[in-house]
């Protein structure tokens, strides 16, 4: 399989890396809060935190006509201040989380493909055998082997890469694969048996 890797083809595959990336930590993140229950625990938070300033008020109407400690006024006033607080987040977070997401996506992005970046314009060859596959640079008609390893775990797959990761929970990236769409390449991945989540 050869694919031509130019400014042009890099730009691409970065703009689809960081939206593959993101989707995938958004999915992730998604899993997560459902196995923690995370929603429910802020509304959890915040209906103690209601009930809490409730017993400090009927507290406080009791001690009316004598004098009300500082210190209940001081704790209502924080309590109140965090209940407001957990509103506010539970309306920012996903807005937040995306954010977090598409920066640790364009930086990630950023460090894959930072060193064909710098040796662009070459073309990339990568022969398959079994399990095994080998990546060579064609620059300036000298051809380079650059790595070779076996293919396994997850495989995050666009129209303009192959990203590999250990598991379906793992942030680690084994490697990236720069090709063009291709009908060849996806049949080998699929008889290998590799667990495939498509980005196209």
């Amino acid at each position: 399989m050869k694919t031509e890797i130019t400014p042009a083809f890099l730009a691409r595959a970065h703009e689809e890396l960081v939206l593959a990336l993101t989707n995938r930590g958004m999915a992730m993140q998604a899993r997560w809060e459902a196995k923690i229950r995370v929603p429910a625990l802020l509304v959890l938070a915040q209906t103690i935190l209601a009930l809490v300033l409730i017993v400090l008020a009927y507290i406080a109407i009791d001690l009316w006509p004598n004098h009300i400690p500082m210190s209940l006024v001081g704790l209502g006033l924080f309590l109140l201040t965090l209940l407001f607080a957990l509103g506010r987040l539970v309306k920012a977070r996903r807005r937040i989380s995306i954010a977090v997401l598409r920066w640790a996506a364009r930086t990630s992005a950023d460090s894959l493909i930072k060193n064909a970046r710098k040796q662009a314009p070459f073309t990339a060859t990568y022969s398959c055998i079994g399990n095994a596959i080998t990546y060579r640079r064609l620059k300036d008609d000298q051809l380079q082997e650059v790595w070779a390893r076996n293919l396994g775990g997850v495989v995050l797959h666009g129209s303009t890469f192959s990203v590999f990761f250990r598991n379906d929970i793992s942030q680690f990236v084994k490697m990236i694969v720069l090709h063009e769409p291709g009908a060849e390449w996806d049949a080998y991945l699929a008889g290998l048996g590799i667990h495939l989540v498509l980005f196209r």
